[in-house]
């Protein structure tokens, strides 16, 4: 098993160092670390990775992400983003639409 620095050195190889992505981002959805992001910032906002979740209790690392969103794979960025705009207390905009804002 690598450790999370060896991973972070694979992303050198780009998309050829895909497992080391998929194996980066699994580890960040279960024990998420600043080395972790640094990790996954390391393979850039084009990596291949598919479709990523992070989990309630993680907006700090979420927040994080969306600071220097450019430098994230896509998915991740996307996953940060609903889950900080799931925690507002006003929850996401979608169930404000639904609430009575009405369209002009």
């Amino acid at each position: 098993m690598f450790t999370n620095e060896e991973l972070s050195d694979l992303a050198r190889f780009g998309i050829g160092a895909w497992p080391a992505l998929n194996a980066s981002a699994a580890r960040l959805r279960t024990n998420p670390s600043d080395e972790l992001l640094d990790c996954l910032r390391r393979f850039g906002a084009s990596a291949p990775l598919l479709t990523m979740t992070l989990r309630r209790g993680d907006e700090e690392y979420a927040r994080s992400i969306l600071a220097d969103s450019s430098h994230f794979p896509q998915s991740l960025v996307l996953a940060a983003e609903q889950l900080v705009t799931a925690s507002l207390s006003d929850g996401p905009l979608s169930g404000v639409q639904q609430s009575g804002v009405r369209r002009t």
